[in-house]
């Protein structure tokens, strides 16, 4: 999985509305702006990034998501910088997860593996490591992860189901207390819901790539439950043919409900989505489509039923961006898929 690293320092440009910004992230489930991204020219629409902030204190990875644009030259940000009329390069992004504190603190960016990227040195737009992306998506969800467990044990009855971790906190605990498990099996459940491991292994065997955006460098992609993980019995959770190989950007839409596929291999789109979304994704371009297998059916036809349109009803479409056209069907072929495996 790759991903690219944006900086912040306070003492350069004050963020006055953060706390605005992470509670609008909290509320919808992102939050979208422009972010310099230094001299980087080639990031690409999609990929995912980091926030690192820098400054006197409070410093480290306080933010994720992913990136909505490919760069582009506006007015400098830097005042003295806009006077001189240079120019600076900025990328749209979408976060994901946004806090105003660190999720992984300074301190640890100082351990191995992570003390092999220097990270007080680099400006926007420097692309990690694969080896750092790892380490940094295994703490940034250790640390979430503990932190709504401790949300967790201090709330009554009445806050624990609305706690935004208390879904994924309350599947993984269930796995770890069967006692049917062996350790390894236990292992193998949970990381297979993070689309890791040996779950992983197997789905690249039987998808090449991501069926949307034709993407075959699997560094850049994410393994992604078919019927959600969630409502899976045993077998399911690890089976790879109820799996997909996608691009994070088209992970989100397809983990939400907002497409879907037929079995011949068509795109569905939720009538919920913002067509904006698509387009400035690059999601418009007619690609070779490519049948799915009958054991992939099984699991597409309970996406359809149960997944595809259930989750994009009710939510608000991004600020300043115009709604969704008046279409009363439910699906919407917009393109065909890219060649995939079997």
């Amino acid at each position: 999985m790759a991903a690219f690293l944006l900086s912040w320092n306070p003492t350069k440009f004050p963020w006055d509305n953060l706390r605005k910004n992470i509670e609008r992230v909290r509320r919808k489930g992102f939050f979208s702006r422009r972010w310099p991204c230094g001299n980087r020219t080639d990031l690409p629409k999609g990929s995912e990034f980091f926030l690192v902030r820098l400054g006197p204190a409070l410093k480290g990875i306080v933010g994720r998501g992913l990136t909505a644009s490919v760069p582009f030259e506006d007015k400098h940000w830097d005042p003295e910088k806009r006077r001189q009329k240079i120019k600076a390069l900025y990328v749209k992004v979408r976060f994901t997860d946004l806090n105003e504190t660190p999720i992984v603190a300074w301190e640890e960016l100082q351990q191995l593996p992570l003390s092999r990227f220097k990270w007080s040195i680099y400006a926007s737009g420097v692309a990690l490591p694969e080896v750092i992306v790892e380490e940094l998506d295994r703490r940034w969800t250790a640390a979430k992860t503990q932190r709504a467990a401790s949300a967790l044990a201090g709330a009554g009855p009445d806050i624990v189901p609305s706690h935004p971790f208390a879904d994924e906190l309350a599947e993984e605990l269930a796995i770890l207390g069967r006692e049917e498990l062996s350790p390894r099996e236990k292992e193998s459940l949970i990381r297979a819901r993070r689309g890791q491991g040996r779950y992983r292994q197997d789905l690249e065997r039987v998808e090449i790539g991501c069926r949307l955006t034709g993407i075959i460098d699997r560094r850049h992609l994410r393994a992604s439950h078919i019927k959600p993980w969630c409502v899976s019995d045993d077998h399911e959770k690890l089976d790879p043919n109820n799996g997909l190989l996608l691009s994070p950007h088209v992970d989100h839409l397809f983990d939400r409900g907002y497409i879907s596929f037929t079995d011949d291999g068509e795109l569905l789109v939720s009538k919920a989505l913002n067509p904006v979304v698509l387009s400035s994704w690059g999601l418009a371009v007619p690609l070779k489509k490519r049948t799915f297998s009958e054991k992939q059916r099984v699991y597409l036809a309970y996406h359809r039923k149960n997944v595809f349109e259930k989750h994009g009803r009710s939510k608000e479409f991004d600020e300043g961006e115009p709604s969704a056209a008046e279409d009363t069907s439910a699906h919407v072929v917009l393109r065909e898929i890219v060649h995939g495996s079997r």
